[in-house]
């Protein structure tokens, strides 16, 4: 696998994670017999993990949609160690974008209670982005020498010049 291509895939993962973390929980509740296997009480950790995870996902979705679709783009197009520093300054941008929506919900929708909250949860993007960070350039480090190329991540649709392959 390319290492493009696992920064692509990893952009993924704070969709993916909240998904498998509710699924989980659904499992849990099924197995004691909880009639209602989507609430977010049980064991302690388990349920704050799960919320923290799920409710990012919902409060956090929409800037983080923004980003990962623009950084498919730019890694896709820029060198590898532009990229990796891109990912690595990811929950800043996102918290921008967030920050920034914020301000453009108080502007359009003139209610100053969720423009507040939305601007009030940067500690908590800023948490939750860099966990996500730390994982995902932790095994690229460890995959980095053991089966990660540098090259293009599809040689296929890879532009051509005089019959080689565009540089980086």
């Amino acid at each position: 696998m390319s290492a493009r291509r696992y920064l692509k895939l990893s952009l993924l993962l704070p969709f993916v994670v909240p998904v498998i973390a509710l699924g989980m929980r659904a499992g849990y509740n099924l197995l004691i017999a909880n009639r209602s296997w989507g609430d977010l009480f049980g064991p302690r950790a388990l349920a704050m993990i799960e919320a923290h995870l799920v409710f990012s996902l919902v409060f956090g979705g929409l800037p983080y949609l923004i980003f990962a679709i623009l950084a498919w783009r730019w890694i896709s197009r820029r060198p590898l160690r532009s990229s990796i520093v891109l990912l690595a300054l990811s929950p800043l941008v996102v918290m921008a974008l967030y920050v920034g929506l914020g301000s453009l919900s108080l502007l359009f929708l003139r209610d100053p209670d969720w423009a507040h909250f939305a601007v009030g949860l940067w500690r908590q993007v800023l948490l939750v982005g860099y966990s996500y960070v730390v994982v995902v350039l932790g095994i690229y480090l460890v995959l980095k020498g053991r089966c990660l190329s540098e090259g293009p991540s599809n040689i296929r649709l890879q532009a051509t010049v005089g019959g080689g392959l565009a540089a980086d």
